[in-house]
């Protein structure tokens, strides 16, 4: 079915930009598309009016060295990230963006990370 966890798995696309920061994250990192289920664990919780993915940086060694260049470096990076679903046939084109988010000069040592919750 079209809410099965292997249809979000094989779609649900990730666009990085690395808008500031040193030379080598953003060569790391790059501005591909990519789609997050061929190569990392992901999890997902949808409740009315919510739709949350998890995603496990740690499940591909090389995404986990990619993380931890990044947290190494985040207070100096603005980071873009669009969140789309990958169109597979012509008639789901054209890919619409569901959501983008900048993350800028963050902390992490102040930062909360919210615990997956599932119901």
């Amino acid at each position: 079915p079209a809410t099965s966890d292997q249809f979000r798995n094989s779609r649900f696309k990730l666009i990085p930009a690395i808008q500031t920061g040193p030379w080598l994250v953003k060569k790391a990192v790059g501005h591909t598309p990519a789609i997050l289920g061929k190569q990392l664990k992901q999890r997902f919780l949808a409740c009315p009016g919510i739709f949350q993915v998890s995603v496990d940086c740690n499940s591909s060694p090389a995404a986990g060295r990619i993380v931890s260049m990044v947290k190494s470096q985040c207070k100096h990076l603005a980071v873009d990230l669009a969140f789309m679903l990958e169109a597979q046939h012509s008639s789901e084109l054209p890919e619409r963006v569901l959501g983008c988010v900048r993350i800028s000069h963050c902390s992490l040592s102040s930062s909360a990370i919210p615990m997956f919750v599932a119901q």
